[in-house]
């Protein structure tokens, strides 16, 4: 791993903790190769009378893990997994297959039904994923998606709020479907402590509509913690690292349109601009002129207070016929290079593509560490 030169958006890291989940109690450094599967705990300080941001950089624990069978369009074999039929639609959670080896590494498909034998997966498009290219022998988990329950069970790490008509604090989650730039979260939530109905998540503009603890939070956005209550709050995330690269989609909704995509550092451990798999990918499209960047990519600051923060840094990759290519500080472009500037593990990233057609690519950086 690279030292930090420059860092934006660091989480307070207190605890970083990686162990080998199903075989010893034996800890790592996180400079060290680390052995799949590894559950992880990152612990953040949100802070009094502020808007934080949170990333997802850990997975709930696999349901299973194995090689796929027979895949006929969107179903999906999967091998020795003793499920039984409608088990993982017909609970609380909703799952996930996560494609672990083959071209399609590091893709998520939602499940929409299962028998004992075979899940069918939405494809996230027009085309099947058989068609995309999943095929039998490549390996794959099942992974219940995060939720707000999850995330905070039982209001962990969130002040709970007495009076439903007055939160104390609240989760607000972006809707990766709006177009535009400059978004705001869509959807407020809180954890209702109070002695009047039940416990729990509930919608801020919503109460009518009861519970909402298994509200999906999806793995590639990030969250916006609002804590308005003094001493700060500690969120404390604990699930299974990453063993393959995380894809994430980024592009845009409609065409003529800049289109801002939300998301975060997907992995626990710092990445760097340079090494982070932007252009590689086409998530970033290059910059001939840099007075009119064409994609940018905006990091927020380290400790950040006060209520709606707006990035504080804004970069572009130049590819033109003056001067170096990479990265440069939109703002600073004096500094020279920035590829080596570290996005901390978990940091919120806005994405933001200029105007052009619509559609999307796969982000996949490459994993900060050996699995």
């Amino acid at each position: 791993m690279k030292t930090p030169i420059r860092t934006f958006a660091t989480p307070s890291l207190v605890m970083l903790s990686l162990w080998i989940g199903l075989t010893s109690g034996l800890s790592f450094s996180v400079a060290e190769s680390i052995t799949s599967p590894v559950m992880g705990s990152v612990s953040r300080s949100a802070a009094a009378d502020s808007d934080t941001l949170v990333g997802l950089p850990m997975t709930r624990t696999a349901l299973w893990v194995g090689e796929l069978g027979t895949i006929s369009g969107n179903q999906v074999g999967i091998i020795q997994a003793g499920f039984f039929d409608g088990e993982l639609v017909s609970g609380n959670d909703t799952h996930y297959l996560l494609v672990t080896s083959g071209p399609l590494a590091g893709h998520r498909f939602t499940i929409t039904a299962n028998t004992v034998s075979e899940v069918t997966v939405d494809p996230g498009g027009a085309v099947d994923v058989a068609s995309q290219g999943l095929a039998p022998g490549h390996t794959a988990k099942i992974i219940p998606y995060w939720t707000l329950s999850s995330v905070f069970p039982g209001g962990r790490g969130i002040t709970g709020s007495p009076n439903g008509l007055n939160p104390t604090s609240t989760v607000k989650v972006y809707d990766r479907s709006v177009v535009g730039i400059n978004l705001a979260p869509a959807k407020t939530y809180f954890y209702y402590s109070g002695t009047v109905g039940p416990n729990g998540w509930y919608d801020n503009d919503a109460l009518g509509a009861g519970l909402q603890d298994h509200v999906v939070l999806l793995p590639e956005s990030c969250i916006v913690v609002r804590c308005s209550t003094t001493p700060p709050e500690e969120i404390l995330l604990h699930g299974e690292l990453p063993s393959v690269e995380t894809a994430t989609p980024v592009g845009r909704l409609v065409s003529g349109y800049q289109q801002d995509n939300m998301t975060c550092n997907p992995y626990p451990l710092p990445l760097t601009l340079g090494g982070a798999g932007l252009i590689a990918s086409g998530a970033v499209e290059p910059t001939l002129d840099p007075r009119d960047p064409t994609d940018t990519v905006k990091l927020y600051a380290n400790n950040i207070t006060g209520y709606n923060p707006a990035p504080q840094k804004t970069y572009f990759y130049y590819a033109g016929p003056q001067g170096p290519h990479g990265w440069y500080d939109n703002d600073a472009l004096g500094s020279g290079l920035q590829d080596d500037l570290q996005i901390a593990g978990g940091a919120p990233i806005v994405i933001r593509k200029g105007t052009g057609d619509a559609g999307f690519v796969m982000w996949i950086p490459p994993l900060p560490y050996t699995p």
